[in-house]
């Protein structure tokens, strides 16, 4: 099946709106909840983390030095008198204490607010990075930890703990991997699910505050370049499946106006077959993320004319904390370019994104029905889950005598997955589908629901986690002349009406 109608058929009800936006953009502020949130999704019991920010505070800003330095953990290096030296117990870190906890330290810790506290997989981080707090394990499974200070030096301190802190890179617009990539992961933060790929994109989506209901939702998406502008993109449709806007248009409200907001107004939206495109200036833009400090909702109104046809909602929960995440992992925090933790440093200090590795990617065709006979050595059909309904064989030629033969495994309602294998003329061998990083299913033999993509360089799969294919993987893949290569992987695992076309990317490389 071509991926164009696989696409037709997933967006029956759906709609997709537009919009690119330039910098600088206001900060977006969270809240404790929000802090809190963000430190249990990704580096455990928030409770924990949130008794040990508090006391240290508190001790630094008592001058309490047995106080502060119970919370390290040791050994620990520190910089005294700008010399690099190894503090191993608390006596020591005490005798230490005035020349470890400078008064610009001290005066980062105590100015340091909670909600604007910024975590990320390494820890927790005052300031500008002058303290990290981060968890240490009390078993070898680390089935309970302790909430300890990892990491305490001068200012700036960049994104990372570390003892001292490298010199940014020189700017460039690209660099070669230096090792190879893998795919990112895929962070929920509330209503709001944030993925980041092997160069740096990042897409983030916003959706309904009910998670059971299929709704409108909102897509910010922002390539790793450092002057890269965020796009938004706001997804409705009409309440009647049989509906069609003649002239769509989209009133966007918020449920509060304190920081930034929405345009006033019908916006005019642009038909796209079974959804709507709405595109806002860049100023309508920064407004919106502006006011992600304050509101809690955000709805869409579809109009046909003077007629409402539509209304959705869109939770803002966990908006903070997913333009955090993205911040962090473009490496934007403290820079002028940051969406949820800016500071004065230039775009230039940012490190260079790494290149997408290249393909070299070979034709690739459907073998048309009726297929001729397979071979014996690829097996046969699952009689259980393949014996009416599905084709039992898939077959694509791969050029100078090779073919990829798939036997059907496993079949359901919406998903068949077929299980493949290189044949050629030194005989066959299994095809691999493994994304860098990412855990494989079958040792990566299997694909599901594969089709040949219009280019004819691409083998697409979609498993979909149900029938709409709000949710599940999408990936795309070239064969290079000797073993399948990813092309693209995105990944959606929460089904709530977001489409496969704005599921988080996790990997992307080059055809070449």
């Amino acid at each position: 099946m071509a991926k164009a109608a696989i696409r037709k058929s997933a967006l029956a009800m759906l709609a997709l709106a537009s919009v690119v936006a330039a910098g600088p953009i206001a900060p977006a502020r969270a809240d404790d909840g929000t802090t809190d949130a963000t430190i249990q999704n990704v580096l455990g019991d928030a409770a924990v983390y949130r008794k040990v920010i508090l006391a240290f505070q508190s001790a630094v800003k008592a001058g309490d030095a047995p106080g502060v330095a119970a919370l390290v953990n040791y050994p620990i290096t520190v910089s005294i008198n700008g010399k690099k030296q190894r503090i191993a117990n608390a006596r020591d870190f005490v005798a230490n204490y005035d020349a470890i906890i400078t008064p610009s330290i001290a005066s980062s810790v105590e100015k340091q607010r909670y909600q604007d506290l910024f975590v990320n997989s390494q820890g927790v981080m005052f300031g500008d990075g002058e303290v990290w707090i981060n968890g240490i394990c009390r078993d070898k499974a680390c089935n309970t930890f302790d909430a300890r200070i990892i990491t305490i030096q001068a200012g700036p301190g960049g994104n990372a703990p570390a003892a001292a802190v490298a010199a940014a890179p020189a700017p460039a617009a690209s660099v070669p991997a230096a090792a190879p990539q893998k795919a990112g992961v895929l962070k929920s933060f509330k209503d709001w699910a944030v993925g980041c790929d092997n160069i740096r994109s990042c897409i983030a989506v916003g959706m309904s505050p009910d998670p059971d209901a299929m709704s409108g939702y909102v897509k910010l998406s922002r390539s790793g370049e450092p002057d890269a502008a965020p796009t938004v993109e706001f997804v409705t449709w009409p309440d009647d499946e049989n509906a069609k806007a003649a002239t769509p248009t989209i009133r966007l409200s918020l449920d509060a106006h304190k920081a930034g907001g929405v345009p006033d107004g019908p916006l005019a939206g642009t038909d796209d077959g079974d959804f709507v495109r709405l595109s806002l200036t860049a100023d309508q833009t920064a407004d919106f993320l502006a006011a992600l400090r304050s509101a809690k909702l955000v709805t869409i109104d579809l109009y046909d004319g003077a007629k409402r046809i539509g209304r959705q909602q869109v939770s803002l929960a966990g908006s903070s904390a997913a333009l955090l995440y993205m911040d962090d992992e473009q490496k934007r925090i403290g820079t002028v370019t940051a969406l949820a933790k800016p500071g004065k440093a230039d775009a230039s200090t940012m490190p260079p994104v790494p290149a997408a590795p290249v393909v070299a990617a070979q034709k690739i065709a459907e073998m048309p029905d009726p297929l001729p006979a397979a071979p014996k050595s690829i097996g046969k059909p699952s009689e259980d889950d393949c014996g009416t309904g599905p084709a039992p064989y898939a077959a694509f030629t791969l050029g100078d005598g090779a073919a990829l033969w798939g036997v059907c495994d496993s079949a359901g309602a919406y998903n068949v997955s077929y299980r493949f294998s290189i044949v050629g003329p030194d005989g066959n061998r299994p095809a691999r589908f493994i994304v860098p990083g990412a855990k494989p299913e079958d040792d990566g033999v299997s694909l599901g629901n594969p089709y040949v993509a219009d280019d004819g360089l691409t083998l697409g799969s979609f498993n979909k986690g149900r029938g709409l294919g709000d949710c599940g993987d999408a990936a795309d893949w070239a064969f290079d002349g000797k073993a399948f290569q990813p092309l693209a992987y995105s990944y959606m695992d929460q089904c709530r009406g977001v489409m496969q076309e704005d599921w988080p990317v996790l990997y992307q490389a080059k055809k070449g």
